[in-house]
């Protein structure tokens, strides 16, 4: 409830690449990293061009830009997933409009396995224009363009490129309910 608030207020306490935190008692906490900015305009030109994340990661590594937290960039950084809005080009911050409680994180306590959960009941937007990193038709274009990849390569043909095992789909953890995979090549795993 203290983030539902706070972004009311204009008050983020959530990171995103391309912003730098602020330290004031009022008002707007966020502010544009232009250098980190210019790297969120490069990765959005560049996919609405038709390059793929994991190119643009590759890209982004040869040239030795630090990714968002540290270490080396990875497509699935910049694509995101779209089940759970996150990843840079699914950002709505980049288009002034602040989000929180988007998802549910939950651990189960044994095995400490996240689970994230759309939770569109707790969902909370409010628009800062301040924070507009990306132009609307590039917005557009790049949320198109993911519609388009989505739509090209489904859910079951990714699903048929795995390899199948003699009891994939078969085995339920008794602990946190998640489905056993391959962890070597001679162990399953949680």
């Amino acid at each position: 409830r203290g983030m539902q608030g706070a972004v009311t207020r204009q008050r983020l306490h959530t990171s995103a690449y391309g912003y730098r935190k602020v330290e004031v008692e009022t008002g707007l906490n966020r502010e544009i990293d232009l250098e980190q900015a210019a790297i969120v305009h490069r990765i959005f030109r560049e996919f609405a061009s038709g390059r793929s994340s994991a190119a643009i990661a590759e890209g982004l590594n040869l040239d030795k830009v630090p990714a968002p937290r540290g270490g080396s960039w990875d497509g699935s950084t910049i694509r995101g997933n779209p089940a759970t809005g996150e990843g840079i080009l699914r950002n709505q911050l980049y288009i002034g409009i602040a989000s929180v409680c988007r998802n549910t994180h939950t651990y189960h306590p044994e095995t400490l396995m996240k689970k994230i959960r759309p939770s569109p009941d707790k969902l909370v937007e409010q628009e800062i224009p301040e924070l507009r990193l990306i132009e609307q038709p590039l917005w557009d274009a790049v949320q198109a363009e993911l519609a388009r990849r989505g739509a090209a390569t489904p859910k079951a043909v990714r699903a048929a490129r795995r390899k199948s095992y003699l009891l994939s789909g078969l085995l339920i953890c008794g602990c946190c309910g998640a489905p056993y995979v391959m962890s070597n090549r001679t162990s399953y795993g949680c």
